[in-house]
């Protein structure tokens, strides 16, 4: 006779470990039967469970298969969860001739509680890049993970909060009105604060009250008017009309008057 099939596994917690044992029976000897007397359960810490009578008589044909009840084994030293168990089975053969056998299996432990979720409050100030003045009206939004879709619009002050965001890394992206959007990743594992600088966009309008529609004296292609009355056909708003006394409006429509 063998042991097959042995599968062990725990649960609970030191000191109060269960182990949860089956197998099967496998008639090798070409007997016809055999009757189970009792089971030792042995653990590799020298804890041991001892079982009377745990089967009924079963009768096995040669090469035949019985499937056993499952043993539930308290835990005997209480100091560690062991991980491996060995099943020795004593029978007695319809022969009368008395007989062991045995099998090691790898004890499963039970699973490991997922850690609790770390949420924090996700805060800084959106401010201009280039003079520190916070930006009001800026948009904040989570872009990716779990928290995908979370957003803050900026206060008066440029300040943001997203709360209740879980812990991780993810990105964010800022976006405000004349202003280049912002993607950015950000890693967060507590309350968390980061401060966002924004670029002006190049397309951003001009300032209320610089534009003007294009006088009929002035050249074809011209983008602005000079204060000193000159024509600017300048592509980029950068130094135009530096040497003329700066803009004095934007030529509408016209490639600069909105970018």
């Amino acid at each position: 006779m063998s042991v097959v099939g042995l599968t062990a596994t725990a649960s609970g917690a030191i000191p109060n470990v269960t182990y949860h044992m089956s197998f099967q029976l496998r008639e090798t000897s070409g007997a016809a039967g055999a009757t189970i007397l009792s089971v030792d359960f042995g653990f590799p810490d020298g804890g041991s469970a001892h079982a009377d009578d745990p089967l009924v008589s079963a009768t096995l044909a040669p090469s035949g298969t019985v499937q056993s009840k499952t043993f539930n084994i308290g835990d005997t030293s209480g100091q560690t969860i062991a991980t491996q168990v060995t099943a020795t089975v004593h029978y007695r053969a319809d022969s009368g001739n008395m007989g062991t056998a045995s099998a090691t299996a790898t004890i499963t432990g039970p699973p490991t509680a997922p850690a609790p979720a770390v949420n924090g409050t996700l805060f800084g100030v959106v401010s201009d890049a280039a003079s520190g003045s916070a930006i009001s009206g800026a948009s904040v939004s989570v872009t990716s993970g779990p928290n995908a879709g979370k957003s803050s619009v900026t206060d008066g002050n440029g300040y943001y909060s997203i709360p209740a965001i879980t812990a991780g890394s993810f990105t964010i992206q800022v976006t405000a009105s004349a202003y280049v959007t912002l993607t950015q990743t950000v890693s967060l594992n507590a309350d968390t604060r980061v401060d966002l600088r924004l670029l002006k966009s190049v397309s951003a309008p001009p300032p209320v009250g610089m534009t003007c529609s294009a006088p009929a004296a002035a050249p074809s292609g011209s983008t602005a008017i000079c204060n000193d009355g000159t024509f600017s056909s300048s592509q980029n708003r950068s130094g135009t009309c530096s040497s003329h006394g700066q803009v004095k409006c934007w030529i509408c429509p016209g490639k600069l008057c909105s970018g």
